[in-house]
């Protein structure tokens, strides 16, 4: 994932202090990811509401993951 490039060091190195100091935060919204990705195939109603929820969930996990390599590269 590349950085965005309006999106400012300090935003990146927020995001890379709560990936250091809340490791279960992460595994918490990755644990959301894959249940909101299992039950995607089964929803009858609010399926478009549910594929955003589930790519959303990808973006900011990416995000968090990427954050500290991204925010060690500006220092």
């Amino acid at each position: 994932m590349s950085l965005n490039p309006r999106m400012p060091y300090e935003i990146v190195d927020q995001w890379a202090k709560v990936c250091k100091q809340y490791p279960m935060l992460v595994d918490w919204l990755e644990e959301q990811k894959q249940s909101s990705l299992e039950k995607l195939p089964l929803l009858r109603e609010n399926v478009a509401f549910a594929q955003g929820q589930c790519a959303m969930l990808i973006e900011v996990l990416n995000l968090i993951k990427s954050a500290p390599d991204t925010a060690a590269k500006f220092k």
